[in-house]
């Protein structure tokens, strides 16, 4: 990731949570990519998909909508979404997130 990260030139923080993933079980991920937006207090302002492609055209840019809403001052429009991508990979059991998810009975 930080090879990735400076070809690119990411200007943003990032997380590579390695081979533990100890952070993505806390926060709860359970697929990749799972984006969560911050605000300057450190306020969790958006979870969620990046956007509505899992198998259509794009009409929803969730994280997009987010970021500018919150650069421009405004309220993010939709703060979570539901996110359906690759899921996030290494071991889980029914006591974590993805264990949970995987049983069908996460609560949200």
């Amino acid at each position: 990731m930080k090879v990735r990260a400076k070809a690119r030139d990411f200007r943003f923080p990032y997380l590579y949570d390695g081979a533990t993933q100890q952070t993505s079980l806390a926060y709860g991920v359970l697929a990749t990519p799972h984006v969560f937006i911050f605000d300057r207090e450190r306020k969790l302002r958006y979870n969620g998909r990046l956007d509505d492609a899992e198998v259509k055209e794009v009409k929803s840019h969730d994280t997009r909508n987010a970021i500018e809403a919150l650069l421009a001052g405004r309220p993010v429009p939709v703060a979570t979404t539901r996110v359906s991508a690759a899921r996030r990979s290494g071991r889980t059991s029914a006591r974590t997130p993805a264990g949970r998810w995987r049983a069908g009975t996460r609560s949200r």
